[in-house]
């Protein structure tokens, strides 16, 4: 099975493809994409994206949702087990100040 792709242009216009990792949606209807470059996979990126698939640079708090549900994505990854994504807690450490 083919990973999934997203393509991302630069400011020079030039184009680079990355792999997707997975997405995420808050209960606010917040949507991310986790994604890593094909020759270098250690490097997790995460954009903000919209309903049209425009993509969109994260701010502080946005940042700091991001690196939290990332954490749970390796964390689960690590255990393999399934999908279980518990936004709730998520979003109550991020309420916290984590």
């Amino acid at each position: 099975m083919e990973p999934k792709t997203i393509i991302i242009t630069d400011d020079q216009g030039k184009e680079h493809t990355f792999n997707v990792l997975f997405t995420h949606t808050t209960k606010e209807k917040v949507s991310f994409v986790f994604y890593v470059d094909p020759q270098d996979d250690e490097s997790v990126f995460c954009s903000r994206y919209d309903d049209q698939g425009k993509l969109f640079d994260l701010n502080e708090k946005e940042k700091m949702l991001a690196s939290l549900v990332l954490k749970r994505f390796e964390e689960s990854d690590q255990d393999d087990e399934e999908d279980d994504w518990d936004e709730e807690a998520i979003e109550e450490e991020d309420k916290s100040g984590i």
